[in-house]
């Protein structure tokens, strides 16, 4: 980023609000039972700015997984209960319209 200054976590809540959710994903892990994981996740096909909102989080200590899908978006990706718990506290307080209403 260079002489810009450090992104905070409300650069990453306002690309949260643009590009992201937060949701459950059912899985069946066999016949019968299903399995309900918790899910962040931030989309898009800019790899420069999903790089900089990963590497955020990163800098404020919370879990981040980066990868590119199939269809060439750029995915942050965050799995998991207690994951998902940190990673809602710390954007709340910067989140708008629906988001802010669904934490």
């Amino acid at each position: 980023m260079g002489d810009q200054q450090e992104t905070t976590l409300e650069f990453v809540a306002g690309v949260a609000v643009a590009d992201g959710c937060f949701g459950i994903y059912l899985r069946q892990i066999r016949k019968g039972y299903w399995l309900a994981e918790p899910r962040f996740i931030i989309s898009m096909k800019d790899a420069e700015t999903m790089n900089v909102v990963a590497e955020t989080m990163k800098r404020y200590d919370l879990p981040v997984y980066i990868y590119e899908t199939s269809k060439g978006l750029i995915e942050v990706k965050v799995v998991g209960l207690k994951r998902c718990k940190r990673v809602a506290e710390a954007l709340l307080p910067y989140l708008t319209g629906q988001k802010r209403r669904a934490g």
